[in-house]
């Protein structure tokens, strides 16, 4: 979400960008012209998982509120400077931006404003930041006044005077939290709404993975392929959204939307992501680690086997109870010496896994990396028991569940996101944002699974590849008209 978030319904003759766009017939250059956003407002504010925030906010605007003094930090693109301007907009309140200025006396006590609203206080120069101090102060001794501040990092982490960063904590302390992919879907389609547009799913899918991903930026694209749609009085399709993203490439004449990155910023490279188990290979190697381990007497034989095999008949349903299943299958781990697991699993790839490394699947793989793709494993199983395998198929990349670690042994808990179901895309993304690249880097992305527990993922991809699919998979994907690959038959 970037910075100024709105959602704000749209005059006939404009829009919330006011974005014109006119077909000049001589060079065929799509124009768009850019008018001034809505005025900042809760109201319009894409509130996501920041209820909490929104609600302290609307509390500052009734007489002598209990909490007048507020810090919010987050992101950049998380929407900060869109709620101060929203307190900000009445008459007796006053909004600083302190990129804007050097000079202290913008933060000089007046007591004919009732409310402060101090943006960007981490670019605070050393004079403001002893006229902020001194203003929350004032602040803070009359009652009828309030102060917002906002930053980029939480008061303590912030690079300012100790007495300063201390004041920004004696009030109320909030994170401004970045919307999720359902939240910008979601105001893409109330925002098409408002328009009286139908935007349909795949197209709201399409330009949240394949454009910057900012609701400004997304949402200034709305009104312009609304524009190229009735210029062509065409229905919003998907067709007409690459043709739009084509037109634009090629001309290269984006005005103030400059900066998009478009279909023509990103290169012609290509994301491949593969499932491990039952995918590239025709067994779940998290099911058969646990076997050889009742094969080699670590664990107790018939309790584990019989529990081993609950949790995986709970997976194939797909009411799998991730903790309760990372609780089983990590307690081995952390009871079990660090070189003892080692060498059982060097037996274990010996004995189990090398059995299992099919040609058909390693030529698959090497078919991608001839094409120079970025190649990743993403899996729900472990990276202790993934990681050899991995290896043994070449890829570099493996996004998995891992296990924690103290002092060189497992502790038995996870550390941070098991890499299961939706969170396979939010550690997808982690892994692409550590790289500097998103989506919206790559021109094409695939990834191939077998079952309906990675089904976030596959709609998340620009080509999903069902790859010796369950029963329920295989009905989604006949459905859908999804490529079908059978690489060896397990089902």
């Amino acid at each position: 979400m970037g910075e100024g978030v709105s959602l704000s319904p749209l005059p006939a003759h404009g829009g919330r960008v006011r974005l014109r766009a006119a077909l000049n017939q001589e060079t065929q250059q799509l124009l768009l012209d850019l008018g001034p956003p809505p005025a900042a407002s809760l109201d319009n504010f894409i509130t996501g998982r920041n209820a909490e925030l929104v609600q302290a906010l609307h509390a500052l605007q009734i007489p002598q509120p209990k909490e007048r003094c507020l810090y919010l930090w987050g992101e950049h693109g998380s929407g900060r400077s869109h709620l101060l301007k929203a307190v900000a907009a009445a008459g007796d309140h006053r909004y600083v931006d302190l990129r804007d200025t050097a000079e202290p006396s913008i933060c000089i006590w007046n007591s004919a404003i009732r409310l402060w609203a101090i943006d960007h206080a981490d670019q605070a120069s050393p004079a403001i930041q002893i006229a902020l101090f001194n203003l929350i102060n004032e602040v803070r001794s009359h009652e009828n006044t309030c102060i917002v501040i906002a930053g980029s990092s939480a008061p303590l982490q912030m690079n300012l005077r100790e007495d300063l960063r201390s004041r920004l904590g004696w009030g109320l302390v909030f994170q401004v939290h970045p919307l999720t992919d359902a939240d910008k879907d979601a105001a893409l389609s109330q925002h098409a709404s408002e328009r009286g547009l139908n935007l349909p799913a795949e197209v709201r899918h399409y330009l949240l993975t394949h454009f910057a991903r900012d609701m400004p930026t997304l949402m200034s694209l709305v009104d312009a392929l609304d524009t190229y749609a009735l210029q062509r009085q065409r229905a919003l399709t998907l067709p007409l959204l690459r043709e739009f993203s084509l037109h634009l490439q090629q001309e290269k004449n984006y005005l103030s939307l400059s900066e998009m990155p478009l279909m023509s910023d990103r290169s012609s490279r290509r994301l491949t992501l593969f499932d491990l188990d039952n995918t590239l290979l025709p067994i779940d190697s998290d099911h058969q680690w646990g076997e050889f381990l009742t094969r080699q007497g670590i664990v107790d034989g018939e309790w584990y086997r019989r529990r081993n095999e609950e949790f995986f008949e709970q997976y194939k349903a797909g009411t799998l109870n991730m903790d309760e299943f990372l609780t089983f299958v990590f307690a081995p781990l952390a009871q079990t010496e660090r070189k003892r697991l080692d060498a059982l699993h060097v037996e274990f790839m010996r004995e189990v896994i090398a059995l299992q490394i099919k040609p058909s699947a390693l030529a698959l793989v090497k078919q991608h990396q001839d094409a120079g793709d970025l190649c990743a494993v993403v899996t729900a199983t472990n990276a202790f028991v993934t990681e050899p395998i991995v290896r043994a198929f070449s890829i570099p990349h493996l996004i998995a569940t891992v296990p924690a670690q103290e002092n060189g042994r497992f502790t038995g808990a996870v550390r941070g996101l098991p890499c299961f179901r939706e969170n396979k895309v939010t550690r997808v993304e982690q892994w692409l944002e550590s790289m500097g690249l998103y989506w919206g880097s790559f021109s094409h992305s695939t990834f191939y699974s077998d079952s309906k527990n990675d089904l976030a993922l596959l709609e998340h991809v620009t080509e999903p590849v069902v790859t010796n699919p369950d029963a329920a998979l295989l009905g989604i994907a006949q459905e859908r008209g999804w490529r079908i690959l059978r690489l060896f038959d397990t089902h």
